[in-house]
């Protein structure tokens, strides 16, 4: 699956902090990410139902309970397709099926990569509106709000 394939997306490479900002661009066909690089994504919330429910095959059980226990249909097909888009996009830079993506949460309840595919990859996502947001580095730990 193609991150194009996630509703709206858009790509942003920083490699310097006080970097001129951007228009957002449609991604290379190769994802990698330096040291030192940040990647951002956006992504469009608002989707179909057949969007959404063709997101949800890529979500874990974990995942498809959180979803289903919220009460607001919005958030709930909002929250599918803002994990979908992490799973496709971080599928891509581990060169990885989406659904095979294991994720970990910690106490705090922030996810990242479960150790079992070894990665440098950090990442957080978040969300406002018909909008996600999803910060992508190599090794750093990051937060976007």
């Amino acid at each position: 699956m193609r991150v194009s394939n996630v509703c709206g997306t858009g790509y942003n490479k920083v490699t310097k902090v006080n970097a001129d900002i951007t228009p957002w661009q449609l991604p290379p066909p190769i994802l990698m990410i330096n040291s030192g690089e940040l990647h951002l994504w956006r992504i469009n919330l608002h989707c179909t139902r057949q969007s959404v429910a063709k997101n949800k095959l890529l979500l874990s059980n974990d995942e498809l309970i959180r979803a289903e226990r919220l009460l607001d249909a919005q958030k709930s097909s909002q929250f599918v397709v803002s994990r979908a888009g992490l799973r496709i996009i971080l599928g891509q830079y581990l060169d990885t099926d989406p659904k095979q993506i294991s994720l970990q949460i910690n106490q705090a309840g922030k996810p990242s990569l479960a150790d079992l595919h070894c990665s440098p990859l950090t990442f957080n996502l978040s969300h406002s509106g018909q909008w996600a947001v999803l910060a992508i580095t190599n090794g750093i730990q990051v937060g976007v709000d």
